[in-house]
């Protein structure tokens, strides 16, 4: 056996104490540690910027709307210039979820030169919101939820 086997197998057997004995059973852990509640939940704004998503868009307003949030949740949509119905669905999806009151659609102005369509309509929409951090989760993914958002500060671009 060669010094450099034996030098890398005790490096690697020092790595795996580090490892089992100075990390505190690292493999026991829980996904996330608790979060005490607060003592007032923050508002919570998502945002979902939005072109010719007609077929989607309903599942995605139901499901945000449906969220168990004790704080204050605002769901905004930001029509990029759908020419599907977008907004239209949309607004039927919120009826459907008793979430009207929840519901805000922006027509998004035309993006000034340099500006992307997506890009542009989260500027538009981060405006409602007091504070805008992004967390994105795109299409068919999973949406993340008001107390993730409110964790990250008040925003959520979905």
């Amino acid at each position: 056996m060669s010094l450099a086997a034996i030098v890398f197998g005790l490096l690697a057997l020092v790595i795996w104490l580090g490892l089992i004995f100075g990390r505190g059973y690292f493999w026991l852990a829980s996904v996330a540690d608790p979060v005490p509640e607060p003592e007032a939940w923050p508002r919570v704004t998502a945002l979902v910027p939005a072109r010719d998503e007609a077929a989607v868009v309903g599942e995605a307003i139901r499901s945000l709307l449906a969220q168990d949030y004790p704080g204050q949740f605002l769901l905004v949509l930001i029509d990029d210039h759908s020419s599907d119905g977008t907004a239209d669905v949309a607004r039927h999806a919120a009826a459907e979820a008793g979430g009207v009151g929840r519901l805000q659609i922006i027509d998004a102005p035309p993006p000034p030169y340099g500006w992307t369509g997506k890009l542009w309509a989260w500027n538009q929409g981060g405006g409602r919101s007091r504070r805008f951090r992004a967390s994105t989760v795109h299409r068919r993914r999973y949406f993340a939820s008001p107390e993730q958002s409110a964790r990250i500060g008040g925003a959520a671009p979905i």
